[in-house]
């Protein structure tokens, strides 16, 4: 969506009205239904904690099911009924909502709050989504490290509610916004999964000619971090590099003042420790400045010292390398050891071949940088347009 199509995103009803949710909404709790009821097939629900991690603003279907005897005891949502959370470790998360468009009437589980309404259910679930929306939140929810909210103080909030017809024209034009946004995502996961495929293929090279075999230990220095904990602060002259640091490919920072484990130029960084199943184990992160980072604790980093081994090859080669991720058993937290690490083997071609490999990966991750910030940016509009369609202060 290009700039100039923006004109139409104005609130031109006149008709709009400030409402509080408790004015047009029955909300009622979630009751019932725990993960252990899940089953391969049965009747339709929604559990809390599928809203944060699986749904977007609304849903057709649900992805997990019950027994007739779970769903028979379970409060409902029926079709055009807003389902929303009502407990979370963070404020975001709080009130976290799906409108439910299917057919059939769906189970729901405590934690989570039913509202029932005569209004457009995905007009009502992306006005959850807006900055006022968050503000009211911040002022009533209770709780440490676990808030929550009430029905009551819910019913309170105050909500931008203009006519239905006004509203469908509002919903048009943020799920042009969001299938855009769903595109683009799509679109990286099949690039993702090209990069995987190629990257597979082009370093399966045991046993071809020309391919020389060699461990880890024998064509690196290996390097651990150091505790930074105490010496954190909000924004500082060094990046610390965590194990978040490297997860999010950079974006999620922590800083400090001091280099504690100083890192430099082609250092390769690995996380070490991670949850059972854990996506961030064995993950790698290439240094591309100096007096840049430090390097926290259960992180390793590695230096190439053998001049026949290109450093962005190797990157390409450990990262997330099958050889280490076999230490994860679902079920322990995993922790590398580094001699387990050094002792991984390496197929090294000759430098030509690893060249053309990185050049082939890098266009690539090119390719996939180029979309992510795509996404990036249509997210953004899309925040910036919801806000001014549905804020009313």
């Amino acid at each position: 969506m290009e700039g100039s199509d923006m004109v139409e995103f104005k609130n031109n009803d006149k008709s709009c009205d400030i409402h509080t949710w408790g004015e047009f909404c029955e909300i009622i709790k979630g009751n019932g239904v725990q993960k252990a009821d899940f089953v391969e097939e049965g009747f339709g629900c929604i559990h809390y904690g599928q809203i944060y991690t699986h749904y977007g603003p609304y849903t057709y279907s649900t992805n997990k099911f019950v027994s007739k005897a779970t769903f028979d005891k379970a409060r409902k949502a029926s079709k055009g009924d807003v389902i929303m959370t009502d407990t979370s470790e963070n404020v975001e998360d709080i009130c976290k909502s799906v409108a439910y468009l299917g057919e059939d009437d769906i189970a729901v589980s405590n934690h989570a709050l039913i509202l029932k309404h005569n209004q457009n259910p995905k007009f009502l679930s992306y006005s959850t989504l807006t900055d006022c929306f968050l503000a009211q939140k911040r002022k009533v929810v209770v709780g440490v490290k676990v808030s929550g909210i009430k029905p009551e103080q819910l019913a309170k909030f105050k909500i931008y509610l203009p006519s239905l017809t006004e509203q469908k024209r509002i919903v048009e034009q943020l799920d042009t916004f969001t299938s855009s946004i769903e595109n683009l995502k799509e679109q990286i996961a099949q690039r993702r999964k090209q990069y995987e495929y190629y990257r597979d293929q082009l370093l399966d090279l045991e046993g071809k000619p020309g391919v020389e075999m060699k461990k880890l230990g024998e064509i690196v220095v290996f390097r651990n971090g150091k505790g930074h904990e105490k010496i954190i602060i909000p924004d500082g002259k060094y990046i610390v590099v965590n194990s978040k640091f490297i997860s999010s490919d950079g974006s999620v920072k922590k800083y400090c003042n001091e280099q504690i484990s100083p890192l430099y130029v082609d250092d390769i960084l690995m996380v070490m420790s991670d949850v059972p199943n854990g996506k961030a184990i064995a993950k790698c992160y290439l240094v591309e400045r100096n007096n840049l980072y430090t390097l926290n604790q259960r992180i390793g980093a590695f230096h190439v010292c053998d001049s026949n081994v290109i450093t962005k090859y190797l990157f390409y080669v450990i990262n997330r390398n099958e050889q280490l991720l076999q230490y994860d058993n679902k079920i322990d937290q995993t922790n590398l050891k580094k001699d387990d690490i050094l002792n991984i083997t390496i197929p090294l071609p000759p430098l030509q071949e690893q060249q053309r490999i990185v050049s082939i990966l890098d266009t690539f991750e090119a390719s996939i940088r180029n979309l992510e910030q795509q996404l990036a940016q249509r997210e953004k509009q899309y925040e910036y347009y919801r806000n001014i369609l549905l804020s009313f202060e």
